[in-house]
């Protein structure tokens, strides 16, 4: 089959039983697709319900002789007969026509080692097709988490030889999709409706354990990336608005004596962990790409423009540091050797790249969403820096 979809479960039969629907309702017993569920020693009816769907999905049955943890997930990739694998949590819901979007992106883009499915408010579903690291960290960022959107190349999974590097972790899979990636770097996106109404209601895990959060930056960035900086602050809030709460993650790393600050925000502490440190790592990555030494103003004005894009001008940001414009305009320039245009030109192209590459958006509605109020200028402006349409750049983005 071209694709194994694995489900480790535990005690849970009630979300077994709808999640395997949702599977059957697009499969049936077709062969293109297995389902292989890895039993966690269920003490409930996990069997019976199992045994409700032999017959009816392509489906094999493995129940652990006792409680393995979190290594079920390592049982489910290890024991898949697909050229691709994903490990659904039992909770998580296929949307109606996820399976067969899913099976057509992954035949029609063969040569990649990873696919991570991400939700879209866009209609239908798109195709992103990427390479390396540092593409896949920009376009999936703190979703690498999310075990249930990460389809691997089994063979890809078999090469790894510690596929337990960080298992003491939360964050195992971030590690194997980069650890994939170092040896492989082709990769794809899946953009769409993913999961349907009820995911995930049997409720997730929203605290990191305390010994993970050391973990954040060695597994997800430090392990990969030629950069030595040191995780110096790390804190987490609680957000209450109404009847919904949210976690906020602070991060702050230190390189070459500079600090370097994150903010994330999900229902997810880890993704909001996540998501806070790639801002940060991010940030770094933004200022040191010249050798001139930037120091924290310039880094505090590089980060009010990247917020502040669609609107602000030289006069707003030497207003809000309090300097004139012809001084702003200076300092910019030795730091960076770009003008103050360059820069905001370069943080609305960055917003406009990751528009086109991800989703359906009209170039008119991304020129507006980049901060451009006409869509020709916005072309031109396109044109002259990548040497091709908007439109052109989408098309060599996506399959």
């Amino acid at each position: 089959p071209i694709l194994t979809i694995g489900i480790p479960t535990y005690n849970r039969s009630y979300y077994l039983d709808k999640c395997l629907q949702a599977i059957y309702r697009q499969l049936g017993n077709d062969d293109i697709a297995e389902v292989f569920i890895s039993d966690n020693a269920s003490s409930d009816n996990t069997p019976e319900i199992v045994a409700k769907y032999q017959g009816s999905l392509n489906l094999r049955y493995h129940r652990n002789k006792e409680n393995i943890g979190s290594r079920n997930f390592e049982n489910v990739w290890g024991s898949a007969y697909g050229k691709y694998v994903v490990a659904v949590g039992d909770d998580d819901y296929f949307s109606s026509t996820t399976i067969y979007n899913l099976i057509q992106a992954l035949y029609q883009n063969q040569g990649v080692a990873l696919l991570s499915m991400l939700e879209s408010a866009e209609d239908g579903y798109s195709v992103y097709r990427g390479n390396g690291m540092n593409d896949f960290v920009d376009c999936v960022s703190y979703v690498s988490t999310y075990i249930s959107g990460l389809v691997m190349k089994t063979s890809c999974y078999h090469q790894i030889e510690d596929k337990l590097k960080f298992g003491e972790t939360s964050l195992n899979q971030v590690y194997l999709q980069l650890e994939i990636l170092r040896n492989t770097p082709e990769f794809a996106v899946l953009y769409g409706h993913i999961f349907g109404k009820g995911t995930g209601e049997a409720g997730f895990n929203k605290h990191v354990p305390m010994e993970d959060k050391g973990c954040l930056g060695k597994v997800f960035i430090k392990q990969y990336f030629d950069i030595s900086f040191e995780l110096t602050t790390y804190e987490e809030h609680a957000l209450s608005h109404g009847s919904s709460s949210k976690a906020m993650a602070y991060v702050g790393i230190t390189y070459q004596n500079n600090m370097f600050w994150g903010v994330g925000t999900d229902e997810d502490i880890i993704k909001a962990s996540i998501n806070a440190l790639v801002v940060a790592v991010n940030h770094l990555l933004d200022t040191t790409k010249n050798t001139t030494v930037k120091d924290e103003r310039y880094v505090a004005m590089l980060n009010y423009i990247q917020s502040n894009y669609k609107t602000v001008n030289l006069t707003d940001l030497a207003a809000e540091f309090h300097l004139s414009e012809p001084y702003v305009s200076k300092y910019i320039k030795e730091k960076s050797g770009k003008n103050f245009g360059d820069l905001l030109t370069h943080a609305k192209m960055k917003k406009a790249r990751s528009l086109l590459r991800n989703g359906t958006m009209t170039v008119e509605n991304i020129a507006y969403e980049s901060g451009y109020q006409n869509v020709e200028h916005f072309n031109r402006q396109f044109r002259k820096l990548y040497d091709m349409t908007p439109l052109e750049y989408r098309n060599s983005k996506s399959k």
